[in-house]
């Protein structure tokens, strides 16, 4: 899923709503986002952290990722934020299940997220082996 920079041909009335709740713009606060989230992506995770606003919130489960993992993750929360800025909220669906689908669990509420260690494969206290 990737988010539509472009605008999406819509009716009139639902374009000029659009725009009064979100300070206008249109194709053109469209443009200029995709060029901000391709700028926070060429500086990095940090960036792009700063930016979404999520916080870990687990407490340390072991779980460590990588770098490129951690540019990963905060790369779809960010993507994730602007296509709920741009109303696009199929793609915003989306990018919540793979990020559920990799073990990250997003609470938009308290802007935060957590990290699922994997157990598939890895005995459990009772002896048994998820498969």
């Amino acid at each position: 899923p990737r988010i539509r920079w472009s605008a999406r041909p819509r009716a009139a009335m639902e374009v000029e709503q659009d725009n009064r709740r979100s300070g206008g713009g249109g194709p053109d606060r469209a443009a200029q986002m995709q060029a901000q989230f391709e700028a926070l992506v060429a500086q990095g995770a940090a960036a792009m952290a700063a930016e979404h606003g999520y916080i870990r919130s687990d407490p340390v489960t072991g779980v460590q990722l990588s770098p490129a993992d951690e540019a990963t993750l905060h790369r779809l929360l960010l993507e994730r934020l602007y296509a709920k800025r741009l109303r696009d909220f199929d793609v915003a669906d989306a990018l919540r299940a793979q990020l559920r689908d990799a073990g990250v669990s997003v609470n938009d509420a308290e802007s935060t997220y957590s990290i699922r260690p994997r157990t598939s494969g890895q005995p459990n206290h009772h002896g048994y082996t998820r498969v």
